[in-house]
């Protein structure tokens, strides 16, 4: 397509609306209601229109990549790539249509001529695709500090792409491109220098020996669970025993609100009993069994568990 024909086609994107704020039908900007950045949109827009129309190309490229910036919208960019193009700017050009072809928004007249345009700048340019460490950037033709890796298509010939690292190196290397072709660039660029000081001589150091709990505190304490748990055993034993004899006080006067009241609170109190009793019982086990082993040297302490009529007693 020919600069006429890129123009032609930036009037019919200018006619259409379809860079206005509203997506009308329409060139007139959006009323002073809208949004601040779809008013600063609109603002650009029709800068952009302006300096188009006055033959400022270059003025109207950067007007419409600020409407892009502000509302990204297909027509915004295809426009900017056209105005580029007919600045002279054929590699910004190139860039700007094929983001537009990613647009769902563009209109199908302009997605063909997008489309033809970019086939033909493909024919007419030649691409560096530069690689490189994480953190490099590149300056080359009308690409600034483009983080690595990426690829820039530019006219045919001597192209210099100057690095830079984030640590200050810079690399210049030179290709050059013929039209329709890609050259590769991937500089073997400066990488980070390793300390070269050497490292002071490790001391070996004795473990630490890891705190252990006392072996006559856990054995004790399971002995005093034990012991309270015979004692709630006994409690229980003696609570089933007068829940016995109060229903069958109530079985014999069944009238007796007192008496069965009496009887629910005996049984209530032997079922505790008995779950405490349980508990005690196994956290005593638990306790007793995974205690560490007791040193030779030291004696074990005394328990002693004596089971009476009324209960249980333990003595350590």
């Amino acid at each position: 397509m020919t600069r006429r024909r890129v123009g032609a086609a930036l009037a019919v994107a200018l006619l259409l609306g379809v860079g206005s704020a509203r997506g009308q039908a329409s060139s007139v900007p959006a009323p002073a209601s809208a949004s601040g950045s779809e008013a600063e949109a609109d603002a650009f827009f029709r800068a952009g229109s302006a300096a188009f129309a006055q033959g400022d190309h270059r003025a109207a490229a950067q007007s419409f990549e600020e409407a892009y910036r502000r509302v990204p919208r297909g027509a915004s960019i295809y426009n900017a790539a056209a105005a580029w193009d007919s600045a002279g700017e054929h590699g910004r050009a190139l860039e700007g249509f094929e983001i537009a072809l990613g647009r769902d928004d563009l209109e199908e007249a302009l997605r063909r001529a997008a489309q033809s345009r970019v086939d033909a700048l493909h024919r007419s340019l030649g691409c560096l695709s530069i690689h490189g460490p994480e953190g490099w950037t590149v300056s080359v033709a009308h690409a600034e500090g483009r983080a690595l890796p990426t690829k820039v298509c530019v006219a045919p010939g001597e192209h210099s792409a100057r690095l830079e690292g984030p640590g200050g190196d810079r690399v210049t290397r030179s290709a050059r491109v013929e039209a329709g072709r890609t050259v590769e660039i991937a500089p073997d660029v400066p990488r980070p220098k390793a300390n070269s000081r050497a490292s002071p001589p490790v001391v070996p150091t004795a473990p630490a020996k890891a705190e252990q709990a006392p072996t006559g505190s856990r054995r004790a304490w399971g002995l005093i669970a034990v012991g309270g748990s015979a004692v709630l055993a006994g409690t229980a034993a003696y609570l089933g025993v007068r829940t016995l004899d109060t229903l069958d006080e109530f079985d014999s006067n069944r009238h007796s609100t007192d008496l069965h009241d009496r009887t629910i609170a005996f049984r209530a109190w032997t079922n505790i009993a008995w779950v405490g009793a349980a508990v005690l019982g196994g956290v005593g086990v638990a306790l007793l069994l995974t205690a560490p082993s007791r040193s030779a040297s030291k004696p074990a302490p005394r328990a002693t568990v004596r089971l009476g009529p009324l209960g249980a007693s333990a003595r350590f």
